[in-house]
């Protein structure tokens, strides 16, 4: 993929919804053009994960390649909007392992140096 065109593709993407640029990716790009696009992205927002910055949940599914249930996935994606999240639940059902995964989509997504919350929401 030839840069001018992979970084067209990055802008394209970052534009778009958090589902829409996720089927793109599955649908349209090929697994060798993928580190073009990502570089691009890199060089766009700061971080070759900006992709995933609105859909924590998404980052799980396609980066970490991990499977969550729909219950983890209102959890995740609630860390967008919320300023504090509670989760009431019983011990061994998945808090600290979503909350593992919730920290590494942070540190992924966000510049180096950079306010989590102002990489997340932009």
């Amino acid at each position: 993929m030839k840069s001018d065109l992979a970084a067209r593709l990055a802008d394209d993407l970052l534009c778009a919804p958090g589902d829409l640029h996720r089927q793109a990716l599955k649908q349209h790009v090929v697994v060798a053009e993928l580190p073009h696009l990502l570089r691009e992205v890199k060089r766009a927002v700061g971080s070759r994960f900006g992709l995933w910055a609105d859909t924590p949940s998404g980052f799980i599914e396609d980066v970490l390649g991990e499977t969550i249930w729909s219950k983890q996935r209102q959890i995740v994606d609630s860390v967008l909007d919320a300023e504090r999240i509670t989760v009431p639940a019983v011990f061994g059902v998945g808090k600290t392992w979503i909350a593992a995964r919730l920290c590494a989509w942070a540190g992924c997504v966000n510049p180096a140096g950079s306010s989590a919350r102002t990489a997340a929401t932009r």
